[in-house]
């Protein structure tokens, strides 16, 4: 069939229809979690994260990734050359997001602080910013899920599994808030980015690779929202559409097979009767998420 498709749209066509079909998002995905950590790693670990550091990776990364890759999940379809591919698109979507898209929003926060700074004369600290990102989550997670199936004409339900959906809708949302509060730091301490270092500094961190100031560890919480913010909207995507059933009667009643089967998997009582549900595990895992984003963001 390969053959086939060769010969008649020609190598490099096929290359790139292989590589660009949705099935392969998944595929995507994990290449990028994994070229991403392998960056991230190395830029903590030696203290680099320029620009020319990321090129380098662009260009000796893709094609060991996709060797260990393939040879990790021998797919029918995963041939190396289009692998190759989805590992290069990867790295450079990291390279995008770390050195564009997380600079811009550092700035916009940055600009957005000086505006709310000149009329209120402070900038509110870590404690409050968490406060009203999770209420803000539990009201807008709420208010969407019941108005969709309300929009939709179905009838709502009010128990102890609609609440546990609306719990995982908030704590997605709150975990996406607090991946793009690490985005926006710049460089200080708490909630309040202030840039320290200086411009000189700042042009040399960022195009050279070499050592930064210890002062700039801030930009390593970005390489770790570089590599999460990605990567768990498509890893919980599923769970947020599932969650979004179990507010309905129609979503719970289609959910008692697959709750049964949890039951018959998890034994025990208290705790670990709880943990028999797959969203509050998924809970979990978010709030010590979470608990470590936030501590490691509040830390000099």
């Amino acid at each position: 069939e390969e053959a086939l498709m060769v010969h008649s749209y020609g190598y490099f066509k096929t290359l790139a229809i292989q590589a660009t079909m949705p099935y392969r998002l998944w595929e995507f995905v994990v290449l990028y979690f994994l070229s991403a950590s392998v960056q991230a790693g190395f830029g903590i670990i030696t203290r680099q994260r320029g620009i020319l550091v990321s090129c380098r990776f662009l260009i000796i990364l893709p094609l060991p990734l996709a060797c260990v890759f393939v040879s990790m999940f021998p797919l029918e379809w995963a041939t190396i050359a289009s692998t190759t591919v989805l590992a290069y698109v990867a790295c450079l979507l990291y390279i995008a997001i770390l050195h564009g898209v997380i600079p811009f929003i550092s700035w916009l926060w940055s600009w957005l602080r000086d505006r709310r700074r000149k009329h209120q004369g402070h900038v509110d600290g870590q404690r409050t910013l968490v406060l009203l990102l999770w209420s803000t989550s539990v009201i807008a997670s709420a208010s969407f899920m019941f108005l969709y199936h309300l929009v939709k004409r179905d009838e709502v339900i009010l128990n102890w599994k609609a609440a546990i959906a609306v719990i995982f809708w908030s704590c997605v949302v709150f975990t996406s808030g607090v991946l793009l509060s690490l985005a926006a730091r710049t460089d200080d301490q708490g909630s309040d980015p202030v840039p320290t270092m200086k411009a000189d500094e700042l042009r040399t961190a960022s195009t050279s690779g070499d050592r930064p100031s210890p002062r700039s560890n801030v930009s390593y919480l970005q390489m770790v929202a570089a590599v999460l913010g990605p990567t768990i909207p498509f890893a919980v995507a599923g769970k947020v559409a599932y969650a979004l059933s179990l507010v309905s009667t129609g979503g719970q009643k289609d959910d008692e097979v697959f709750a049964t089967w949890e039951s018959e998997q998890w034994e025990g009582r208290g705790l670990m009767r709880l943990l028999q549900h797959d969203l509050v595990r998924c809970i979990v895992f978010l709030l010590v998420l979470n608990m470590m984003l936030l501590m490691a963001r509040s830390s000099k």
